[in-house]
Parts: structure tokens; sequence; C-alpha cells
């Protein structure tokens, strides 16, 4: 059970202990029959009209959807046949410095072993979540940065950050490509 539909029964249990306590004060405290009368039919018509209600609303509105995932959890390194080498998770990250680790720098996600590296500069990209998603943008690196996204090709430049997009291939240096999954 979801926190919507726990909060919905929380307000189910509510509703009904709120018409029993106005029937009960009604009993206690009035003693004209009609008003009595007329009391509990206004408590029971206002509570099963608010319980129909809101099993309509239910009904009509709250299906599920199937979940489909909307914003990106990890950076994945892959090989040239589409493999994966190396996975980095993006949940729980602020920002990440892609490149290679050297002694003055120190990259979150570290391509020194990967094939080609010696075209990655030590700081060449940064990855950086804001408000609606991950930001990628070049840091003015010597062999520059692509996002590919459902075949168009988008060139990062340094100041312009792009927003990632589940299944974006960023390719780094021509060769090196990192997928957005």
């Amino acid at each position: 059970m979801n926190v919507k539909q726990k909060t919905a029964v929380i307000l189910d249990i509510l509703i009904l202990a709120t018409a029993v306590v106005c029937a009960v004060l009604t009993y206690t405290y009035l003693e004209n029959a009609r008003i009595k009368a007329a009391l509990y039919i206004l408590c029971f018509v206002s509570g099963a009209g608010i319980l129909a209600w809101e099993g309509f609303c239910r009904q009509s509105f709250g299906k599920q959807k199937p979940f489909v995932q909307s914003e990106p959890v990890s950076l994945v390194l892959l090989s040239e046949h589409d493999r994966t080498l190396r996975v980095w998770q993006l949940s729980g990250q602020v920002s990440l410095l892609v490149g290679k680790s050297r002694d003055e720098v120190q990259a979150d996600v570290d391509l020194q072993r990967a094939e080609w590296n010696e075209a990655i500069d030590p700081a060449h990209l940064a990855l950086n979540y804001v408000e609606n998603g991950w930001w990628a943008e070049d840091l003015s690196s010597r062999n520059g940065s692509t996002i590919v996204r459902e075949g168009r090709d988008i060139a990062l430049s340094p100041g312009w950050p792009v927003q990632l997009k589940m299944n974006d291939v960023i390719l780094l240096a021509g060769g090196i490509r990192l997928a957005v999954r």
C-alpha cells in the first residue's frame, strides 16, 4: 500500500468516526425526536455521499499508470559492442566530474582505464543535478563532448549545459560512450 492509499484509508476512517460521533452527540443531547431523526439522516447521507464520491474518484482518476523511469539514475560506460563495462549511480549525487583522475584532479567518473582515454582531459565534463534533472556541460575539453539523442548529435559547449534525458549517449572525445539510464 503506497502513501496515497494509506492517506485515503485514514481519511475514510476519520469520516466514519466523525459520523459516529455526530450520531452519538445527537442522541445524547437532543430531546426532540424529529430533529434527532433529521440529523441522523443528514449524518448518514453526508457520510455515504462522501464515501461514494471518494470511491468514484478512485475508480475514475486513481488508476495506476505503469511505472516509467523518466529521470536518469545511472551512467553506463559502453564497449564498442554496447556491452556494459562500468556503471556509476546518479542517485543521491548532486554533481559529478567526468574525466581522468590525476594528482590534482579526482574524477568521480574516472575514465583512466577506458579505451581511448588519452583523448580524455582530467576535467572533461561536469554533470550537475538541478531542480528538474541532470545537466551536462563540457569543461573546455580538448576533444569535445556530444550528446547523441534519438539519432541526433548535440555538441556541448563550455558555459552551455544541456539537460540529459533517458537513453541519451554522451560521446566523449569521439570515442568513449556513456549511456544515460
